[in-house]
């Protein structure tokens, strides 16, 4: 009997590995349905687009024999659109396709990357991977931040198709809970060809986890080059909150359960200011405007466009124009066990910054802040009220904050040329591998 080649044994490996990966996921879905049925029927976005999530209505042609860019939520896709829109203009023959995993991002992408054809995200089971890899035919395939999905990078391999990992990043937690399963860990991240990541720390991560160092490259954040969008409006947020000039407007912004409570009870301790409320999820607003009724305010909505004392935002999209508008920002996902959310968004507008404790997702960024004087971080929630009340009593120390915080976003820009450059470089290299 001859011998199998280390091609062929490559090959049946990775087909065992696909077929237990896919074993694993049908049992976990099984032991799991009434929670996943439970949360199906209940919450809408789980139904959004689920049947394009199981392969039963592919992308659309057009996205075949390009460059397939993949981005989770809207705020990476939010963080990839320069970049997209400058493939689209420097490469007009090339196709580009644009996946998502949320209908948030899948709404957010129809309405400012409207001529990119888009589609959702696969379930990783190898007959759904295979069959929208086979629609696609992608030349490259672009992960935005490090979404890693086994049996996808397995399809991909399988077919020869290079993946490149962009503003690629890990926190802590993140390279812990893979340190226990090294062994898989290495195999997973090294089913991807290249890293473009932001900062040294995460390229540390990466190659202790099994990375080797010639495929990463350390080039910065992308986030740093999302553009302000200099038409945003400020007068309809003061109008809706009946804020005359002079008096505050504080935008908590990515709110988490218990965040809310938190700062309607700070609010009697900022006489004049008026608060704005933007929850991560939309389908906690109307939790969220029962938690402002109950705390004896008057509750508004951008959607309605009534007037009240803490608008609650209800609309994606909207948290650029609210933090331009702000005179304070807080920071949510930092005051509970989250990690936060994007920092840059309001420093990108000059707006002085508060957040709390939790900010292991933005950590580099946060450090950045605070070393240059662009943010405050309260060291736990019950000091909050106090720490926000100095800030509201001092227009220097604001104007001072939202200095630094600016220039923290100025100077880190400059990614989107580098991440373009690897871009370029791989798809010479595929190019050439297959001319």
């Amino acid at each position: 009997m001859p011998r199998q080649g280390p091609g062929l044994k490559r090959a049946a490996a990775r087909l065992a590995a696909r077929v237990a990966i896919d074993c694993a996921l049908a049992g976990g879905a099984c032991l799991l349905s009434p929670y996943l049925l439970w949360r199906f029927a209940t919450v809408k976005r789980w139904r959004v687009g689920f049947g394009a999530r199981l392969g039963l209505a592919l992308p659309p042609p057009e996205t075949a024999g390009g460059l397939w860019i993949h981005t989770v939520s809207a705020g990476e896709l939010l963080t990839a659109e320069p970049l997209i829109k400058r493939l689209a203009v420097e490469k007009p023959d090339l196709p580009l396709a644009l996946s998502v995993t949320t209908a948030a991002a899948h709404t957010l992408a129809s309405e400012r990357l409207a001529s990119i054809p888009r589609f959702f995200w696969p379930l990783d089971f190898s007959p759904v991977v295979d069959r929208v890899l086979a629609r696609v035919r992608p030349r490259l395939i672009v992960l935005v931040e490090l979404e890693l999905w086994p049996n996808f990078l397995l399809g991909a391999a399988r077919r020869g198709v290079p993946c490149l990992v962009i503003n690629g990043r890990i926190t802590a937690g993140s390279e812990r809970r893979f340190g226990r399963v090294r062994p898989l860990a290495r195999r997973l991240f090294n089913l991807v060809d290249r890293y473009g990541v932001q900062n040294e720390e995460y390229a540390a991560r990466l190659e202790r986890l099994g990375v080797p160092r010639d495929k990463l490259a350390v080039l910065g954040n992308l986030k740093f080059d999302v553009p302000r969008r200099e038409d945003t409006p400020v007068a309809p947020v003061r109008a809706q909150l009946g804020l005359p000039p002079g008096r505050l407007v504080i935008v908590a912004g990515c709110t988490h359960p218990g965040e809310e409570e938190l700062l309607l009870r700070a609010l009697p301790q900022l006489p004049g200011a008026g608060l704005v409320l933007a929850p991560r999820h939309l389908e906690r607003v109307p939790e969220v405007l029962a938690l402002v009724r109950k705390s004896g305010r008057t509750p508004c909505t951008l959607g309605a466009g009534d007037a009240g004392d803490v608008l609650v935002v209800d609309r994606f999209g909207k948290l650029d124009s609210l933090y331009r508008a702000a005179d304070l920002v807080v920071m949510g996902g930092t005051f509970v066990p989250h990690g936060g959310h994007n920092l840059l968004e309001p420093a990108r507008w000059g707006a002085p910054i508060v957040f709390g404790p939790s900010i292991d997702n933005f950590r580099d960024i946060a450090v950045g802040l605070l070393d240059r004087g662009g943010a405050v971080m309260v060291p736990a929630p019950e000091e909050a009220p106090a720490a926000l009340a100095a800030l509201c009593a001092s227009p220097e120390r604001r104007a001072a904050l939202g200095a630094g915080a600016h220039a923290v976003w100025s100077e880190g820009r400059g990614a989107i040329d580098r991440y373009l450059r690897l871009i370029d470089d791989m798809l010479r290299k595929e190019t050439a591998c297959n001319g």
